[in-house]
Parts: structure tokens; sequence; C-alpha cells
């Protein structure tokens, strides 16, 4: 072991000690992936903000655990799958669920674009 001394504070400062902790690898925790990512919802950009470690490193980590965020449906996606799940025990196709749905105005579930009747099959198919 080498030993030298920091001229400041006359203290023996040992340079493989040193070595030994700075190049052991750190990843983050799968607590701590669990939290920010899965629970709180946050971007990788962001978790990448709040820690010490590279983008690369979070995704290979998120990939590695095999974190994935649960889709939180709000009032107005129940409100839809639930119009949608009547519409089809009623006898109507998808397609007329689809027209019915775009006319009255209702969302789809991402909030982007027109109700389709294969979207409709997908919610049956999915919620059954």
């Amino acid at each position: 072991m080498w030993r030298a001394y920091k001229k400041e504070f006359d203290t023996p400062f040992y340079f493989i000690d040193f070595i030994e902790v700075s190049c052991k690898r750190l990843h983050p925790s799968y607590d701590f992936l669990h939290e920010n990512y899965v629970k709180k919802g946050l971007k990788i950009s962001e978790i990448v903000a709040q820690s010490v470690f590279s983008r690369t490193t979070i995704v290979k980590y998120i990939v590695l655990y095999n974190l994935q965020r649960k889709a939180q449906r709000t009032h107005e996606s129940n409100m839809s799958i639930d119009f949608v799940l009547h519409s089809h025990g009623m006898g109507f196709s998808t397609r007329r669920i689809a027209d019915l749905l775009n006319n009255s105005g209702i969302p789809t579930l991402s909030g982007k674009g027109k109700w389709s009747f294969s979207c409709v099959a997908k919610v049956i198919r999915r919620v059954k």
C-alpha cells in the first residue's frame, strides 16, 4: 500500500484505498427506480436530473428490472369504456359504437384522434 501525506493536514492518504473506492460500480437500486419511474411517474430526464446516473444507465436498469408504468385511467376514460361495453352488450357493432363515440365528442383513451372500429374492438377484447 502506498502512503502519501496531504500537505495541508499532514495525515496519511492511502492511494490503494482511494482506487478501490472510486472503482466500485454504482447502479440505481430497484427501489429508487420503482419509486420515481413507476409510482411518481417521473420522466427519465427528471430521474437523471435528481441522481448521479446517466440516461443510458437509468434506461438500462429500467429494462433490467422490467419496470413498467401502469396506465392511469381517468374518469372520462372509465366512462368511455363503460359506454363501449354497454353498447356492445346491447348488440351494436363496433363501427356503430365508434360513430356514436365520435358524434358525441367522447375522446379516445389516449385523448388523440378519433374512435375507429378497431379501437373499439381492442377495448372490448382487453376488458373481457
